[in-house]
């Protein structure tokens, strides 16, 4: 088995208790097994979470079984052992960072960062840093093989038709329709990229490029200042919480600012919602053109927010095997 490194939250308590084997030897129990490992490590961690619950202990012998070993509380970073989930009912460690004993002295560090509202419900986020050598293959990426967009207007036919009288595209088109072409895979891409080339030097001479879109990012209309302004106060809280995680009055004041924030949340986007249909319903007798105009702004906004993650090179591949054919096929003259 290789080297594991496994991070998340595990919900599991384990308090300060030993992830390892405390005084291993095989010098007093009759071992048959030569290639048994003793468990040698001997540096303690730290934790401010002194409760080890029935999860924390099965953790524990996991970790003992596999010899890997806790980060929190044991790297640079975190040597106080901070905790890691706030709740209204108290604070705990249950997010980890486990890797192998063996990787343990390439982690540069290890941090918890101050609990913050906006990033997550109760959890804080864990970071650390792994010295590790490695060399990046160069792939080459189809971005580059996918043409420019152009502007196209009442201009653009006379203009694209005179790129074609231009000496080097002449030269070019002379050369492509001189240029006997095999019927086979190598020839008909050649042929095509050939093309192409021609037709988009045609396209940089005469056309205008279109301008990339800059993504903004749309924030939600019934989002107001007052939920700004109180999400910044939850957000101040929770980082005082984090410095004083015992003091009842910081995790109080807290909580209580958090549940107004989401319950202002959820008014301002009923309030929201009531107001449109009510809009709707008055614009649909009295002014169908300014109704027509609302819904498909509202359209606009709801397909604004579908993103598309697949990545460009992901595309390329999938129809360029969509439209390839089979090394040993070739195709065949009419």
């Amino acid at each position: 088995m290789g080297d594991i490194l496994l991070v998340g939250d595990l919900n599991a308590r384990t308090g300060s208790e030993k992830d390892y084997i405390d005084g291993d030897s095989t010098s007093h129990v009759p071992l048959f097994d030569e290639n048994y490992d003793v468990d040698c490590f001997t540096e303690e961690r730290v934790s401010k979470d002194l409760i080890t619950d029935s999860r924390g202990k099965n953790l524990l012998e996991f970790c003992i079984g596999n010899q890997l070993r806790i980060l929190n509380g044991r790297m640079c970073g975190d040597s106080t052992g901070k905790f890691t989930c706030f709740k209204p009912n108290g604070c705990s460690v249950v997010d980890y960072a486990l890797v192998s004993q063996s990787l343990l002295q390439q982690i540069l560090y290890f941090n918890v960062s101050d609990f913050k509202a906006n990033f997550s419900d109760c959890h804080c986020k864990i970071t650390f840093k792994i010295l590790a050598s490695f060399q990046l293959e160069k792939n080459k990426s189809h971005m580059k093989d996918f043409p420019l967009r152009y502007k196209w207007d009442t201009e653009s036919i006379q203009n694209f038709q005179e790129s074609f009288t231009h000496p080097v595209i002449q030269n070019e088109l002379k050369y492509f329709l001189n240029n006997k072409i095999i019927l086979d895979k190598k020839n008909v891409n050649d042929a095509t990229y050939s093309i192409h080339s021609i037709y988009e030097k045609v396209c940089k001479v005469s056309l205008k490029k279109k301008k990339k879109r800059v993504k903004t990012c749309n924030h939600k209309k019934w989002f107001d200042q007052d939920l700004k302004s109180l999400k910044k106060h939850v957000n101040d809280k929770a980082i005082l919480m984090s410095k004083f995680p015992k003091d009842p009055i910081v995790r109080g004041s807290f909580f209580k600012l958090n549940k107004q924030f989401a319950k202002l949340r959820r008014k301002k986007k009923r309030e929201f919602r009531e107001n449109i249909l009510d809009r709707l319903s008055n614009l649909e007798s009295e002014n169908p053109k300014d109704y027509w105009n609302l819904v498909n702004q509202l359209r606009l906004e709801n397909n604004s927010e579908t993103k598309n993650n697949i990545d460009g090179d992901i595309w390329y591949k999938y129809f360029s095997d969509l439209s390839s054919i089979p090394e040993n096929e070739h195709i065949k003259s009419r």
